[in-house]
């Protein structure tokens, strides 16, 4: 197993980013990790604000290592079962206990579920998008959502079945990579994606069946590599794993929205008035 360890600078930042009129990011942290090999993340809370993890995959070192949100202090590590020699995609929740969904990005088409109940690995179900999957997020009604590195969306449910895919024609040329889910209403949930080598998020919106795009929006650091995305419910913010220049970073932001879409229940997506 390689090597490995973790070195983490914080840097507290809260910038504006309003590259669109339509959406507005608001940096509220960031900090430099090491990894070997990085992957997707997730966050989960059984408890918050007194237990929350930021977990990020890393198929270098074969783990899934579970950080503090705040700062990258790692608080676990997760062997990951070896019939996944490459891990990427990271789904999970935490109800009574921890269940994690992870795929494979490079070697096989399955995807694998961890039970913290009891502290085991096992075969999940067969990846709809074969081992072409990279990103992954669960939303609030329990389906999981991929991207694949092809630029297409996948919703499954979490038997692997009910299958919808959608075509992402609107990012550019290069591989799909990072997916982060959001209710932004009861019944509406918020996607946001975007590519390896991609300047700009992608936000979409999936209704009752009804799947649209909305806009796009500047990362917030650029030039970079996007890795993954994740959501916080509880804080109300996305978490976005990007490296360049031989660095990774965590980046805590905000969207803001005009004020006609702003959300019925959740304050996630701040309203935005001109």
């Amino acid at each position: 197993m390689k090597s490995y360890a973790y070195l983490f600078v914080v840097l507290l930042v809260s910038i504006s980013y309003s590259y669109t009129d339509n959406i507005t990011i608001t940096v509220l942290n960031d900090y430099e990790v090491t990894v070997d090999e990085a992957g997707g993340i997730c966050y989960v809370s059984p408890d918050y604000p007194a237990i929350e993890y930021l977990m990020i995959v890393d198929y270098g070192i074969d783990y899934i290592i579970g950080t503090d949100p705040n700062n990258g202090t790692v608080i676990s590590y997760l062997g990951i079962t070896p019939e996944i020699p490459d891990g990427f995609g990271i789904a999970a929740c935490w109800d009574d206990t921890l269940e994690i969904y992870l795929n494979d990005w490079n070697t096989i088409a399955d995807i694998y579920l961890y039970n913290n109940a009891t502290v085991n690995w096992s075969w999940a179900f067969y990846n709809p998008t074969a081992s072409s999957g990279r990103g992954m997020s669960l939303d609030t009604h329990s389906y999981i959502w991929e991207i694949t590195g092809y630029r297409s969306l996948f919703r499954f449910d979490t038997s692997g079945n009910n299958v919808s895919v959608w075509p992402l024609d609107e990012l550019p040329n290069g591989e799909g990579f990072a997916c982060a889910t959001y209710p932004h209403s009861v019944s509406t949930t918020g996607i946001l994606v975007n590519c390896f080598e991609s300047d700009y998020f992608y936000l979409y919106f999936y209704d009752s069946g009804n799947f649209s795009f909305y806009d796009s929006v500047a990362v917030p650091f650029s030039p970079c590599w996007s890795i993954d995305l994740t959501y916080s419910k509880d804080r109300l913010s996305f978490f976005w794993l990007w490296m360049y220049g031989g660095s990774t970073h965590i980046t805590e932001f905000e969207l803001e929205l005009p004020v006609t879409l702003q959300t019925d229940t959740w304050a996630s997506i701040k309203s935005l008035e001109f």
